[in-house]
C-alpha cells in the first residue's frame, strides 16, 4: 500500500481495506522503530501525522485487529509513505 498526503484527494490518507463488516476493528500504525503513531477504529483514517507533525517519506507497519467475537485475527502489515 501507499500513501501521498499532498492533500490532492489521492491517497491523502490510509486506513485498512474492506473493513466495513468488521465494527469492532482497531488499528495501530508504527514507525520503523516500533514506535506506536496512531490508534485508530473503524472508519477512522490516518493522515500521516504523528502529534500534529508530518512524518517523511519511508515505510510504516500496521496491526489491524478485527476484535470480532466469532473471528478474533490479526493482521500486520506494511505501508510506504511518499511525499
Amino acid at each position: 500500500d501507499v500513501m501521498s498526503p499532498n492533500d490532492d484527494g489521492i491517497n491523502d490518507t490510509w486506513a485498512p481495506g474492506h473493513a466495513e463488516n468488521y465494527p469492532n476493528l482497531e488499528f495501530f500504525v508504527f514507525d520503523r522503530y516500533g514506535r506506536k503513531l496512531a490508534t485508530l477504529r473503524q472508519g477512522q483514517e490516518w493522515d500521516g501525522r504523528y502529534n500534529g507533525q508530518e512524518l517523511p517519506t519511508g515505510d510504516y507497519w500496521y496491526i489491524v485487529k478485527l476484535n470480532n467475537p466469532e473471528d478474533d485475527r490479526e493482521f500486520v502489515g506494511h505501508f510506504t509513505i511518499f511525499r
